[in-house]
């Protein structure tokens, strides 16, 4: 009997596991997918040394890179996840040494800033904001105002920008060639003397060429703030 019992019971488990199966499997393929949503839930604060990107969501989002007003947008190669009611955090003792050099001691300064996400349906957006950076004897504050997201694909954008790596390697090329200037001319400005303004653009150009760099910059009014861009585009 039992021998009997156990064979009835064992195909009627396969037989409900294998409906389940089929049901689930056509849930799956008729289930439409998640459409993009219209805001992400996002907080920026600055803390300490720091500036805290909470997500507020109930879903994990996905970072892949930013972007600093006057400066080139940063992709990684692989993205950083944000948990549902998690934080990533960006460090901002290079900001407050740029804040330095441009305000000085004492001053202030608003920069745009803008983060660019993804969720789970591959759905991509652009979370923008705005940094009020304060300088005091020194010290650092920086008050952030929320500007909301969009629904943006920035792929291609993230295709024509160098790595958060690449980046920093660029930022510390172009401080050497500063240093090369400085030697190697006379009538030095104070500020570039005192790192708040590039040399020349088109020596700098010129000198990148040289040095077989694949990337170009194009320097911004104040002389300090640049974009980068292909050597293959004029």
């Amino acid at each position: 009997m039992w021998p009997v019992l156990t064979g009835v019971l064992g195909w009627g488990i396969v037989l409900v596991g294998f409906a389940w199966y089929v049901a689930e499997d056509r849930r799956l393929k008729i289930e439409p997918p998640l459409p993009p949503r219209a805001q992400l839930s996002l907080l920026l604060l600055y803390q300490s040394d720091r500036l805290n990107l909470y997500n507020k969501g109930r879903d994990d989002l996905y970072l892949w890179g930013d972007k600093l007003e006057g400066y080139p947008a940063s992709f990684e190669k692989d993205a950083r996840t944000i948990p549902a009611d998690g934080f990533y955090y960006f460090l901002t003792e290079d900001l407050k040494r740029t804040m330095l050099g441009s305000v000085g001691p004492d001053g202030e300064r608003l920069l745009s800033f803008e983060t660019y996400l993804s969720d789970e349906g591959d759905h991509r957006y652009v979370a923008k904001f705005a940094l009020l950076i304060k300088m005091k004897a020194g010290q650092m504050e920086i008050h952030t105002q929320q500007l909301g997201s969009v629904i943006e694909d920035w792929k291609a954008l993230g295709s024509k920008s160098p790595t958060a790596q690449e980046a920093a390697q660029r930022v510390m090329l172009l401080e050497r060639l500063r240093r090369e200037y400085i030697l190697s001319h006379d009538g030095i400005s104070p500020a570039l003397a005192a790192g708040t303004e590039l040399p020349p653009q088109d020596w700098i150009n010129g000198r990148l060429h040289e040095l077989g760099q694949n990337w170009r910059i194009k320097i911004m009014d104040d002389k300090l703030n640049y974009e980068t861009f292909p050597a293959s585009i004029p």
